[in-house]
């Protein structure tokens, strides 16, 4: 069974709540003889104490608590700090993709374990936020390594079932979830010839 919050607080203990830090404080007394100041603290939704002590003194106790409290401030506003730049962030790279995609770019998605798998996909359309991407098919030509290949888009023969898609936070599309996509510039990729019996 799964211990909630509860199970951890200490009986008759004074519970002191800090919703900006969203934090929760409980002071008791504990430790040899029940006779030390003691508290317990918990973060966010947790279940299980963040840490819980016993102090020499009331005054320790004190300070050791104002020590936390002021760490955790700082903790949480460079966490909001981190939040709105990676928001910011995300906002310009799908403004700045926004403006790159059209109907016909070319993308790419370069993929595998233990081997290289390069798909090529076109935008064919777009609506408001919805992108439909159609995968095509690819010429190959033969590297001085027999294991590998290098690999362009036919952009002429479209294959497999269209997909609509939006872009993620990077500006980008998933394919999978292990596959994201590039916009292709023109030069072949490097892919395993499987073809030739390499890979798996």
């Amino acid at each position: 069974m799964k211990l909630t919050r509860d199970f951890y607080i200490p009986e008759g203990s004074e519970h002191i709540k800090y919703e900006n830090l969203r934090a929760d404080l409980y002071l008791y007394q504990g430790g040899v003889n029940d006779k030390s100041p003691c508290a317990r603290a918990f973060i966010n939704k947790q279940q299980k104490p963040l840490w819980s002590y016993y102090f020499k003194d009331a005054e320790h106790r004190q300070k050791y608590v104002d020590d936390w409290l002021g760490k955790r401030f700082v903790e949480l506003e460079a966490s909001a700090k981190r939040k709105a730049e990676r928001k910011q962030a995300n906002k310009e790279r799908k403004a700045k993709a926004k403006a790159t995609y059209k109907v016909g770019t070319i993308l790419y998605t370069m993929w595998g374990y233990d081997q290289t798998n390069v798909d090529y996909y076109v935008i064919t359309k777009i609506k408001g936020a919805n992108y439909t991407l159609q995968q095509v098919s690819t010429w190959s030509e033969s590297t001085s390594c027999d294991a590998q290949i290098k690999v362009s888009p036919n952009e002429c023969n479209l294959i497999g079932e269209p997909l609509v898609r939006r872009l993620n936070n990077y500006g980008d599309f998933n394919i999978y979830s292990f596959a994201s996509t590039s916009i292709w510039e023109g030069d072949a990729k490097y892919a395993t010839n499987t073809a030739g019996g390499y890979g798996h």
